[in-house]
């Protein structure tokens, strides 16, 4: 549900808040904002293969899960978009994710349940 949900939300958060001026804020705010779009797309279809069993599920769910965790590095220490970050919090909130990401990655990486189809 983190790539199916989480990513796709946050995106959606952070377009909406970023969408109004997003013409004064220059090309690199709106580069950042098409990368994430497609960062949260592939957390989207990799979240679907995960439900639906598919064979290489769990191959494009870590390449997501690891792109998911670049994201949000990136978003708090060299992003051009606004973040609603508190102050000095930056190093916790990224190893937050970089441990989520890990945990994610072992859960991936422990053989299916799933019957070959």
């Amino acid at each position: 549900m983190l790539l199916l949900v989480w990513e796709p939300l946050n995106f959606a958060a952070t377009a909406l808040n970023v969408w109004p001026t997003l013409a004064y804020r220059g090309w690199m705010p709106a580069a950042e904002l098409v990368l994430q779009a497609m960062i949260a797309a592939l957390c989207a279809a990799a979240g679907m293969m995960l439900l639906n069993g598919a064979p290489d599920g769990r191959r494009i769910a870590r390449i997501a899960v690891i792109l998911s965790v670049g994201r949000v590095v990136w978003a708090l220490y060299w992003s051009a978009l606004p973040r609603n970050t508190v102050p000095s919090a930056e190093p916790v909130y990224a190893a937050t994710a970089i441990v989520i990401g890990i945990l994610t990655l072992l859960v991936l990486r422990a053989p299916s349940t799933q019957p070959f189809q």
